[in-house]
């Protein structure tokens, strides 16, 4: 079930971002994040942390997945313990159908990262750089403080883990989930509350979860991107989910 925010916990959120002299940027970029409402969802697997180019390679030496912008062993994106990146929505796709799972819809993924309490970070309320790989404060501009550059080996941030011990739902590398983005720019959509799978229709999917080259605000549970299917950037990744059998 997924939780509207209560009004402490957006109080204390919104206390440790308005520090930042972004803080109205952040304002705005909440009404991509409209309507908080609740969301039923059946029993479902996800995994722990994002697919790694290990894992990923042996699918592709498999002859089932389409290679990554960046072969296995290249510094700084190619190795093995790093999330793979530089696959579009469609190789994500191939990838868990070939594992035996599915991507995420957008309302498992939320689930996953605001846990039974709606909280604002899968660790809880209040913004904590040292839990997450992130970037410096305006997007694009990276920020080493965190001990990486770009991305870190999956699992580096134990204590940036949700109650269910899944990690790195924010920061190190965007994901993608399995829904469409609507059109209008909303959320996903409200008048669907039980296991929605998002837009009918639209040409772009959503991305969540924030990347090593975003700032630290993006990387709240509740924030949305959106990008093209086709698309293959660094800083884009994804895990799977699994039905329950």
């Amino acid at each position: 079930k997924l939780e509207t925010l209560p009004e402490d916990a957006r109080e204390s959120v919104a206390e440790g971002l308005g520090r930042t002299p972004l803080f109205p940027y952040f304002l705005v970029k909440r009404l991509n994040e409209a309507v908080a409402h609740e969301v039923w969802l059946p029993t479902f697997g996800l995994d722990r942390t994002e697919v790694t180019v290990a894992a990923y390679d042996r699918c592709v030496r498999a002859g089932d997945c389409a290679a990554p912008l960046d072969p296995p062993s290249t510094p700084q994106t190619g190795v093995a313990s790093l999330p793979v990146t530089g696959v579009s929505w469609y190789d994500a796709q191939r990838y868990c159908r070939y594992v035996g799972g599915r991507l995420p819809t957008e309302a498992e993924w939320e689930r996953a990262a605001r846990a039974r309490d709606g909280r604002g970070f899968p660790w809880g309320w209040v913004l904590d750089g040292r839990r997450f790989n992130h970037g410096a404060v305006t997007p694009g501009c990276r920020d080493d403080d965190d001990g990486f550059t770009l991305a870190a080996p999956v699992g580096s941030f134990p204590d940036g883990a949700s109650p269910e011990g899944v990690l790195d739902l924010a920061g190190n590398v965007l994901e993608w989930v399995a829904d469409r983005a609507a059109t209008d720019r909303v959320g996903y959509l409200f008048d669907r509350v039980v296991d929605p799978q998002g837009p009918r229709v639209g040409g772009e999917r959503v991305v969540r979860g924030g990347s090593f080259e975003l700032p630290m605000f993006m990387a709240r549970a509740t924030a949305r991107m959106r990008r093209l299917p086709g698309v293959r950037a660094r800083d884009l990744g994804f895990r799977c989910a699994y039905d329950r059998r």
